[in-house]
């Protein structure tokens, strides 16, 4: 059975109905409609009809709601840009001032506090170029990226999260592998948001996890596995997770896109993405895109 969620309608006094509602049909997907209404009267004025039209516009909500996430992300880029660089400048005195007071103090227990800023200061290093090299502009060339930094990076970004949720992570790549022929932020979204998603089934689990991570490449083709010992997805719901708008969370914590704009990201790079899971053990999410020499 299919269920209606009404967003908007309008009627007022012309007697025309317009609206826009979502209907979740039985197989669990998603659809987005527009109708609009009309009045049909006699000679006399009264209304002995109603006549009207329903579109789907489920491909332009999509269009629509990519054109708005993007220009928060443009917003939270540059948000970002002027924060790492307003913490850089003091950032460099709390350095400097950690160096010399640890040569010039007398006090033991005080050498130890200022030595343990100093060594807090090149983690706050590495936050602000993520913050900077998030903000940086795109580039329309072709690039090249090494999977490995790319999962690092990744991993440095999700760090603070893991910690705090008790999320460990096993990490095993293969070694000489070669670099990808891909936008490194384009991969990067999608990695983030595959690990993101981990995280959260893990959580919503048993309130911790384990996240594996494998990198290897197979016949000219790079493959990156992350699992989770999650929940796992239901058999029924595996080939729907990279439907627009199709989400297993409650109301107001996902908007069902991020799995497959990253699947369109994948696509445009010539690879594959592609989930794994027995419904009951955790999840695998593969993504495979295209060595450099391809």
């Amino acid at each position: 059975m299919e269920r209606v969620l009404h967003a908007r309608n309008q009627s007022g006094k012309t007697g025309i109905f317009e609206s826009e509602y979502r209907i979740f049909k039985s197989d669990g997907s998603v659809r987005w409609v527009h109708s609009r209404g009309f009045p049909i009267m006699d000679d006399n004025g009264t209304v002995y009809r109603m006549s009207g039209i329903a579109e789907d516009i489920t491909g332009r909500k999509l269009e629509l709601q990519k054109i708005t996430e993007a220009g928060r992300l443009l917003s939270v880029g540059e948000l970002a840009s002027g924060v790492a660089h307003e913490i850089n400048n003091p950032l460099a005195i709390i350095q400097l001032n950690a160096e010399e007071g640890i040569e010039n103090s007398a006090v033991d227990s005080v050498s130890e506090n200022l030595r343990v800023i100093k060594a807090h200061v090149p983690r706050v290093s590495t936050i602000v170029r993520n913050l900077l090299w998030f903000a940086r502009e795109s580039t329309t060339e072709n690039e090249t990226a090494s999977p490995n930094a790319i999962i690092e990076r990744c991993l440095e970004l999700k760090r603070h999260d893991f910690e705090m949720n008790n999320i460990s992570v096993s990490l095993k790549i293969q070694l000489g592998s070669t670099d990808l022929a891909i936008y490194e932020r384009l991969i990067t979204q999608v990695l983030l948001n595959i690990l993101t998603n981990a995280e959260q089934a893990c959580m919503a689990s048993h309130g911790k996890g384990q996240i594996w991570i494998t990198e290897q490449e197979i016949n000219g083709m790079t493959k990156i596995s992350v699992s989770d010992d999650g929940g796992g997805i239901q058999p029924e719901i595996l080939d729907k997770v990279f439907d627009p708008f199709f989400t297993t969370k409650a109301v107001g914590q996902g908007t069902g896109l991020g799995l497959s704009v990253s699947y369109g990201i994948i696509s445009q790079l010539g690879g594959n993405l592609w989930a794994e899971s027995d419904g009951a053990s955790g999840a695998t999410f593969h993504v495979e895109v295209p060595t450099a020499s391809n």
